[in-house]
């Protein structure tokens, strides 16, 4: 069967057309230098969604239609991809490969009912659950019962100023929980009306995209700015990178207006009060540490010194690790890797771990949820003796009011 009309927008085409297949962005690609697959690389994966574009556009020679059955062998090389962004740093053109092609990639094989395995269970499984881990959505309240034994007091669903928007990494995974209780003790120090959805929570969709289920994702979109709406929030403030960069490109894009809110990181959120006069932070670890820029956060949101200036304040010291900031490694969590091909991501996972360890640091920070939880699986398979830290985990103690 041959493969239907897709459109294209001017910026898809102009994209895909100034690719001239230098491969200048092959050596960055982080997936490429682990397996040194040729096929696991931007070029490849634009090259598949050229055919479909030229077999629409191109001159007439080139419009013989590609075949759905030749787009479903190319799928494990389509997503052995964690969509970290770097190919458009090493590009000439500057080419947005991750925003433009890639996504727009996925979407068609969904499409089309190419994805399969963990791809396809995941996007099921948001279906079914609005989560990508088939969990009850009472068990998205765990988190709140730990923090609770903290003597760490979380509002539910109450009209408030800030929205607290936990992500499912960080609410659903325990190993995580220190993450929400560390960033609801900030929440408490600054002393605002703020609140979480609770069970009522939903996935914001970020998963949802990397498997190509953009109708989904706008479903998902819909009903989290619904809820937020309707609790009368100014802003919204996330500890996932993921959920963030969602909530901020993603949600206007998919629902065709503009937020009727901000939305913040929370390592913006505690150094803009820090600037303010508002808070101070106080040194909480006693050592010099490294930082591990989340692709999310970093490179595709801009956010790369903020969580910096606030590791000067509340560690002893900050050493950088070897492709840092904007051209930062990244360490495999993205894009649904782990579900495509488990030994890349190990691979990867540790790869970026040996380089954080080079550092000399035995505190490795972060800030995002499901870096902490792939470089902590990175940790157990070395058997190093480090400690992988979210950033939002030590700012709980750290703030206090000035």
């Amino acid at each position: 069967m041959s493969v239907p009309n897709v459109e294209f927008t001017a910026k898809e085409a102009l994209m895909l057309e100034a690719c001239v297949k230098c491969a200048a962005c092959v050596k960055s690609c982080p997936v490429y230098r682990i397996t040194h697959d040729p096929k696991c690389t931007p070029p490849y994966r634009s090259k598949v969604l050229r055919k479909v574009y030229q077999s629409q556009h191109g001159f007439p020679y080139k419009r013989d239609k590609p075949r759905v059955e030749e787009l479903a062998e190319d799928f494990e090389e389509v997503f052995k991809c964690t969509l970290c962004g770097i190919c458009t740093i090493g590009c000439t053109f500057q080419i947005q490969m991750r925003e433009t092609l890639f996504d727009k990639l996925r979407a068609l094989y969904e499409k089309l009912g190419l994805t399969k395995g963990g791809i396809k269970q995941t996007l099921d499984s948001i279906r079914e659950f609005k989560n990508p881990f088939s969990l009850e959505k009472d068990l998205r309240v765990m988190w709140i019962s730990d923090a609770e034994s903290y003597e760490v007091q979380v509002p539910v669903k109450q009209k408030a100023k800030i929205l607290y928007f936990v992500g499912c990494t960080s609410a659903l995974k325990g190993a995580l929980s220190m993450i929400p209780i560390g960033a609801a003790k900030v929440l408490n120090t600054i002393g605002e009306p703020w609140t979480v959805l609770g069970e009522e929570e939903v996935c914001c969709g970020n998963p949802a995209l990397a498997a190509g289920g953009e109708e989904v994702a706008r479903e998902l979109a819909e009903e989290n700015v619904r809820l937020a709406e309707q609790l009368g929030v100014e802003v919204v403030v996330m500890t996932c990178p993921g959920c963030f960069r969602t909530w901020m490109w993603e949600f206007p894009k998919l629902l065709k207006r503009k937020l009727p809110f901000k939305i913040i990181h929370l390592t913006e959120l505690v150094l803009n009060h820090v600037k303010s006069g508002s808070l101070r932070l106080k040194q909480v670890v006693n050592e010099v540490v490294t930082y591990h820029d989340p692709c999310e956060l970093g490179r595709l949101s801009g956010i790369i010194e903020e969580p910096r200036e606030i590791l000067k304040f509340v560690t002893k010291g900050l050493r950088e690790p070897k492709e840092s900031k904007s051209e930062g490694l990244c360490c495999g969590g993205g894009g649904l890797l782990n579900l495509v091909d488990k030994e890349a991501w190990n691979n990867l996972s540790v790869f970026r771990l040996k380089q954080l360890i080079e550092t000399g640091a035995r505190k490795i920070f972060s800030s995002c949820p499901s870096c902490k939880n792939t470089l902590m699986s990175a940790v157990e398979a070395l058997g190093v003796d480090v400690e992988i830290i979210d950033l939002a985990e030590v700012l709980g103690d750290a703030v206090e009011k000035a």
